[in-house]
C-alpha cells in the first residue's frame, strides 16, 4: 500500500486532527510520542519535532526527525507521563483481541501527560468498505496480498461502544471528545484512483504540500457515514 494515491490522500486526511491537537497544545520541548508510524507517520507534518515511534516494524528511509522503538507487544517501552502527547491512527485494529486493544489504550494513556489521539476505523460500514476494497483489489491484482485487507476482516473492528468502554477502564479521570474521519464514499473514490492510477503516486506523495491544501477544507471530507473516529482523550492526571 505505500506510495499511492489512496494512501498519500487518506493518510493526510486521518492525520490532519492529529497534528492539529499536537499544535493546539504547543509542547514545549517538541517530543511527542506516536504508536504505530512505521518511521513516516506524523513526523512527516511535524518536520520540527522529536517523534518516538513505537511500532513492529519501520521502513528503510525512516525520516530524519523520527526515532524508531521496536515494540512487539501491548506494553509500551516508555516510562509513565513521558511525553504530553500520545498519538496514534489506524493501528489499534490490527491488534488481533479486544484484550490487546484495551491493554494498548491503557498504556498509551499512562504515557501521555496531558492528551491520547487515538484514529480508528470503527463499526460494521467502515468495515464494509475495506471489504468491497479488498474485492477491487483483488481484481487489480489477483497475485498480490493485501494485509492491511486481511487484516481487518480476520480481527474485525472495534464499535465506539467498545472504545468508550477501553477508555474507561484505564481507571483515569478523562473527557473524550469523538470526532469523525473521511466520509466512507470519498475514501472508495481514493481506492477507484488507486487502482487505475497507481503511478499519480509521482504527485501525492508530498505529504506537507497536501496538508496544507486540504487543511482549510478538512470539514468538508467528514460528513455522513466515514471510516474512521478520532478519540481526543484529554487527561486528568492531578
Amino acid at each position: 500500500m505505500n506510495d499511492t494515491i489512496s494512501l498519500m490522500l487518506d493518510v493526510v486526511l486521518r492525520y490532519i486532527p492529529l497534528v492539529r491537537a499536537v499544535k493546539k497544545l504547543n509542547i514545549k520541548n517538541k517530543t511527542i510520542v506516536e504508536i504505530g508510524g512505521s518511521g513516516e507517520g506524523i513526523g512527516f507534518y511535524l518536520p520540527n519535532y522529536k517523534i518516538i515511534d513505537c511500532d513492529i516494524s519501520f521502513v528503510k528511509n525512516i525520516l530524519p526527525n523520527v526515532k524508531p522503538l521496536i515494540n512487539k507487544n501491548s506494553t509500551l517501552p516508555l516510562p509513565s507521563n513521558y511525553s504530553d502527547i500520545v498519538v496514534s491512527t489506524d493501528m489499534l485494529e490490527h491488534l488481533p483481541t479486544n484484550h490487546q486493544r484495551e491493554n494498548m489504550i491503557k498504556e498509551m494513556i499512562r504515557v501521555a501527560k496531558k492528551e491520547v489521539v487515538l484514529g480508528v476505523p470503527v463499526g460494521s460500514d467502515s468495515l464494509n468498505a475495506i471489504k468491497i476494497f479488498g474485492v477491487w483489489f483483488k481484481k487489480r491484482w489477483p497475485k498480490l496480498k493485501n494485509q492491511y485487507v486481511t487484516e481487518h476482516i480476520k480481527f474485525g473492528q472495534p464499535s465506539e461502544k467498545d472504545i468508550l468502554q477501553m477508555i474507561k477502564n484505564s481507571n483515569y479521570k478523562a473527557k473524550v471528545l469523538i470526532q469523525k474521519n473521511t466520509n466512507i464514499k470519498l475514501w472508495l473514490l481514493f481506492q477507484k484512483f488507486y487502482l487505475k492510477f497507481p503511478k499519480l503516486y509521482l504527485i501525492f506523495r508530498y505529504r506537507r504540500f497536501w496538508y496544507f491544501i486540504l487543511g482549510p477544507f478538512y470539514f468538508l471530507f467528514n460528513h455522513g457515514k466515514t471510516m474512521r473516529n478520532i478519540f481526543l482523550i484529554n487527561l486528568d492526571k492531578n
